[in-house]
């Protein structure tokens, strides 16, 4: 091997054993990295995000669904703070109400157990006959109006008619031609007289003078012609004028009696329009009356702050809040609120939910009747008032709200009614109408039915004071209207007002008398849809006090002591002919 070659490997061997250097742009490989960082960082916020807003979204959908599945949101006719109708949530099996002054939510919003035709209740049809008549009214109308245009045209037509040939009649029995012809052989033989004159002997001056005198008569005779034209005219347009004075004297009085012919038919078709409408309306007011004579109706009540219905203390326990009504406002109940906590201030007066308390050491399960549960009764009870207040603060607080009674509950065969007109309101133990409130939902899983708790009642009476309820008579409730003196909207013993009877006769209940009415016979008992929360009869509730239970509002033999808002205990396995209830219903 040369030399040579011995260098050139060597010098290879060299090179290979050297490190190899690669000469980088410190700047552009920082923005690289930092790029790639971005990038990773933002793919991985993106996923998480989209993760969380699936989950939220998810969340969201599952809730709707609850929602939705025993209601249906129906939109009110009142218009919210937003401008888009407020909605109420209909519980599936009822039918929100599509009656007039039962749409609105700050007047009360009214619902109908079933599936209620309203188009039949309703009754379109009658309405459409009425509008045919109207629609009859105003073709005829227009085609009496054509009519007596054309009257009018074919009436001006003739009249021209008519004064054309009268005109020329009376020209032709009032000019006499040959009295008009006189003035013009007179002047002609005076003109030719020549007994005056000197005799010309002269040919061609005669001739002259016989032409001149020619061409002065026949001027003369022109003018005479003229002047006969113009008395010819004159006398025609005076004529014309008179003929076209008596005209448009018989045509004014032609078009007046039309008019008060059209004026007095219209009038007729109007009257007959009025008549059917009325009719109509009847037909819709009887409908609507038998609708809720035969089915239960409910009345949504808003509640914008739940807070306000209950509170919790410090064992987890759930409190209604109760509220003691006067005549300038409301205050807490045998309840204070401490940092949060409520604390009820004594345990034997006003509360819910509970049982009545045992003041005398005596078997209270010896009192609580049978089918009320099985098993320690006083204990099952305790534990089911609980239960269903629990319940009922949850559906409150998901929806919104809740559903009073229209009317008193009735107590027909056994089986609780919500509807008007009934007479069995009362004489029922506390028991007895308990559960059958219970049982006015039927087999609607969607819902559930109670008697009305104390904290709803008051929170029903808050929401009339709020939106300024009116009764029919135009009084505005406040304070003093449900927590004094509640005779403008109650049927109370100083009272007057007329009413259905049970023979759907209108009857005046006389002032400075006890008269119990049938519930919802008197639109003067009614506040907000709401029939007889005043008076009539005093209802029970789930409230209780010591070893009694509480009754709200007044009653029909009671005057001023009795307002919407007053109490009044009473021991549960008593009746009387004063006390009645009112149910709730609010939806799972």
């Amino acid at each position: 091997m040369s030399k040579l070659e011995k260098k050139r490997i060597e010098k290879r061997k060299r090179k290979s054993n050297e490190p190899i250097v690669i000469r980088l742009n410190l700047s552009a490989t920082m923005l690289i990295v930092i790029l790639a960082i971005v990038a990773i960082t933002t793919i991985t916020a993106v996923e998480v995000i989209t993760t969380v807003m699936s989950g939220e979204e998810k969340n969201v959908m599952a809730e709707e669904e609850e929602k939705n599945e025993h209601v249906v949101w129906v939109e009110s006719s009142e218009i919210g703070e937003d401008g888009n109708p407020i909605k109420v949530p209909v519980p599936k099996g009822y039918s929100a109400s599509q009656i007039e002054g039962e749409t609105t939510v700050s007047g009360g919003f009214v619902i109908y157990e079933g599936d209620i035709d309203w188009n039949q209740v309703l009754a379109e049809e009658t309405v459409e006959t009425v509008e045919t008549v109207e629609t009859q009214s105003e073709v005829q109308s227009e085609a009496q109006d054509e009519n007596a245009e054309q009257e009018e045209i074919k009436e001006g037509n003739s009249t021209e008619e008519v004064i054309q040939d009268q005109t020329e009649e009376a020209l032709d029995g009032s000019i006499d031609e040959e009295k008009v012809e006189e003035p013009i052989e007179s002047a002609r033989n005076n003109e030719t007289s020549t007994e005056n004159e000197p005799i010309i002997e002269d040919k061609e001056v005669k001739n002259e003078i016989s032409t001149d005198q020619n061409q002065k008569l026949e001027n003369e005779e022109n003018e005479q012609q003229g002047k006969e034209s113009n008395v010819e005219e004159k006398q025609a347009e005076t004529i014309k004028s008179e003929i076209s004075e008596k005209a448009e004297e018989n045509q004014t009085e032609n078009t007046s009696k039309i008019e008060t012919s059209n004026i007095k038919q219209l009038n007729e078709i109007e009257e007959n329009a009025a008549e059917i409408e009325a009719q109509a309306s009847e037909v819709v007011d009887e409908k609507i009356f038998e609708l809720q004579k035969t089915v239960n109706q409910y009345v949504w009540v808003p509640i914008e702050n739940i807070d306000e219905i209950y509170g919790v203390d410090e064992n987890g326990k759930l409190w209604g809040k109760l509220y003691n009504y006067s005549g300038s406002g409301r205050t807490a109940n045998n309840w204070e609120e401490v940092e949060g906590k409520i604390n009820i201030k004594s345990a034997t007066n006003y509360r819910e939910p509970d049982v009545i308390r045992n003041l005398t050491n005596y078997d209270i399960d010896s009192q609580i009747p049978s089918y009320i549960n099985e098993g320690t009764r006083y204990r099952m009870l305790a534990e089911e008032m609980e239960e269903n207040y629990y319940e009922m603060i949850k559906s409150v607080e998901k929806y919104g709200g809740f559903y009073i009674g229209r009317y008193e509950t009735g107590l027909v065969s056994e089986k609780a009614v919500v509807r008007k007109m009934e007479t069995d309101i009362n004489y029922q133990s506390w028991y007895k109408m308990y559960e059958k409130c219970k049982g006015l939902k039927g087999e609607n899983e969607n819902i559930k039915t109670s008697m009305i708790w104390g904290s709803l009642w008051d929170a029903t009476l808050e929401w009339l004071v709020d939106v300024g309820a009116e009764t029919t008579g135009g009084v505005k409730l406040t304070y003093r209207e449900v927590g004094y003196d509640s005779k403008d909207f109650g049927n109370y013993y100083n009272t007057t007002f007329e009413y259905i009877n049970t023979n759907g006769e209108v009857v005046v209940k006389e002032i400075n008398t006890a008269t119990l009415i049938p519930t919802g016979s008197a639109e003067y008992t009614k506040a907000n849809n709401i029939y007889d929360m005043a008076g009539n009869v005093r209802e029970l509730t789930l409230e209780t006090v010591g070893s009694n239970i509480i009754l709200r509002g007044g009653y029909y033999d009671y005057n001023i002591s009795g307002p919407a808002g007053s109490r009044f205990n009473f021991f549960p396995n008593s009746v009387n002919p004063a006390f009645g209830c009112r149910t709730v219903l609010y939806v799972k």
